[in-house]
């Protein structure tokens, strides 16, 4: 538990790269004209997002002998991340539907890279 809290397999890069992801994503589809292509704009930035977050994730942990599972005991930056993703979700529910490529790009893009490039200065890429 000790090590948990001083070592994370979360990879701050690999979180700003899915961030810049998420903030190309939520500009392209806020530009397209159906629904159905905004959803395949989501899905295929979800598609890399998630590659680039399974590889980068096994080679931090390999690369420190940490284990892949985050768990409760992880930095405090895991949680707070959560808990942000929590809040947008909730203030996405009380706002018009308009809104929800706003909320993604906020979420997915915004507080993933941010939180991508905290975790990568203070607990090592």
């Amino acid at each position: 538990m000790e090590r948990s809290s001083t070592c994370t397999a979360v990879p701050g890069l690999g979180g700003a790269g899915m961030g810049a992801i998420g903030l190309a994503a939520a500009v392209l589809a806020a530009n397209q004209r159906s629904a159905e292509r905004w959803l395949v704009v989501w899905l295929l930035a979800a598609a890399v997002a998630l590659g680039i977050g399974v590889t980068t994730m096994w080679r931090k942990a390999a690369r420190s002998g940490a284990p892949l599972a985050g768990g409760a005991f992880s930095v405090a930056a895991v949680r707070l991340i959560g808990l942000a993703f929590m809040a947008l979700g909730i203030a996405a529910l009380v706002t018009p539907p308009a809104w929800g490529n706003v909320w993604l790009g906020m979420g997915f893009g915004g507080l993933q890279l941010v939180f991508g490039l905290y975790i990568a200065r203070r607990h090592g890429g």
